[in-house]
């Protein structure tokens, strides 16, 4: 009895320091996950706003939304976009919006990111293809606007890599963008590096355009 005694007082002051101890530990994990999720929704809401503008600006609407989860694992962002009018809010995915809407959310997305993270260049390749004119000049727009954006103590300006099979007419290329586009010229029939001259083929394209104006304006 006296054994079975003891026993039992052994295990009651077990189980009490280690539930003190689980209370405690719980406590500190609540008050860590209560920190951790004030900065990630900071966060979120900065890129949510930066996003929603962008999409503002394209006539749309858009946020970023925390995907809350007890699991730390299964936390995640979920984009919300709305690309017509009089329409709701919807999740994307590739159910609801087409492959032109999904390759502008997803561009937008990664355009609000920058101010977030710090990365010495980016890498962007064909995310015109599925993009109507009008998509991908905006897109365009939007890149070429936030590589022009002074550099300050806290941000840099960032260094896009634009790889893409074809560029609109008449994009707009501001000075302070610092732009420079390289052409690729490579398949049967091409000429060697030796014999391709681009100054020479620009100052042959410009005097064809200069001459076509010309017999246009003495046409009319």
């Amino acid at each position: 009895y006296e054994a079975l005694k003891k026993r039992i007082e052994d295990l009651t002051c077990l189980y009490t320091a280690n539930f003190q101890r689980l209370q405690s530990m719980t406590e500190s994990l609540d008050e860590d996950k209560t920190k951790w999720l004030q900065e990630i929704k900071r966060l979120a809401a900065g890129i949510s706003a930066t996003y929603g503008e962008n999409f503002r600006l394209m006539g749309c609407e858009g946020e970023v939304r925390i995907a809350e989860n007890e699991d730390f694992n299964k936390f995640g962002l979920e984009i919300w976009v709305r690309f017509r009018k009089g329409a709701n809010l919807q999740r994307l995915s590739k159910f609801t919006q087409s492959g032109g809407e999904r390759s502008v959310s997803t561009m937008l997305f990664l355009l609000c990111l920058q101010k977030v993270t710090q990365t010495p260049f980016r890498v962007v390749d064909e995310i015109n293809q599925g993009m109507d004119s009008k998509n991908e000049r905006m897109i365009f727009d939007r890149i070429v606007a936030s590589c022009a954006v002074k550099q300050k103590k806290d941000h840099i300006a960032p260094q896009y890599f634009l790889v893409t099979p074809k560029l609109l007419p008449n994009l707009t290329y501001p000075a302070d963008a610092n732009i420079s586009v390289l052409c690729v010229y490579n398949g049967t029939g091409m000429l060697s590096s030796q014999e391709w001259n681009m100054t020479n083929t620009i100052q042959k394209l410009r005097s064809i355009l200069v001459a076509g104006r010309k017999r246009k304006s003495r046409d009319i």
